[in-house]
């Protein structure tokens, strides 16, 4: 989630996406991800517009393939012509269990 323009925020909302890894550690580091280890993208292609916040649900699992595993989540923003842009942003998750 972006600052509110509404509150204060004079910078207008940019494109933003997080992916969630999976990882076989909790130590693990990501300097490269295998496509395979994705185990979900919030915005996927096309999707990527400016809003001020984006939501997914996802059911997680400690195993897979019979092996315990962790998950790393990694929020990224993207800028006009893929140029960096930095901006402070709030990450919230929410679990049931």
């Amino acid at each position: 989630m972006q600052e509110d323009q509404s509150t204060g925020s004079k910078r207008p909302y940019i494109p933003v996406n997080f992916m969630l890894v999976r990882v076989k550690s909790r130590r693990d580091r990501l300097y490269e991800v295998d496509t395979d280890d994705i185990v979900l993208q919030a915005a996927e292609g096309g999707q990527r517009f400016s809003q001020r916040e984006i939501t997914k649900t996802v059911v997680l699992l400690p195993t897979h393939e019979k092996k315990n595993v962790h998950y790393i989540i990694v929020p990224n923003t993207e800028g006009e012509g893929q140029r960096l842009i930095e901006r402070p942003f709030f990450l919230r998750v929410f679990t049931s269990e």
